[in-house]
């Protein structure tokens, strides 16, 4: 059993550790000079909330991830961003 145990253990923090390095590397600089860092913050958590609705709803011929790209990119936009 520790034979199966120590590979299963290698392969969920491969998996954590792979996580965290793209969830840090996942997010696009955005600037607007007018806003505080919370202001920018709180804009970007509130559009990443509605991409994630646009992608939940996409089609099946679209791919999620472009639809949250995208709905993202224009949220932030919209919100007087340049996105980068």
């Amino acid at each position: 059993m520790r034979f199966l145990a120590r590979p299963t253990l290698a392969a969920v923090l491969a998996a954590a550790l792979l996580t965290g390095m793209t969830a840090c590397s996942g997010q696009p600089k955005v600037i607007n000079p007018n806003k505080t860092p919370d202001a920018s913050r709180s804009d970007y958590d509130e559009c990443l909330g509605q991409a994630a609705m646009a992608a939940a709803m996409a089609g099946k011929s679209q791919n999620p991830s472009q639809v949250r790209e995208k709905a993202l990119d224009e949220c932030m936009k919209s919100k007087g961003y340049a996105v980068k």
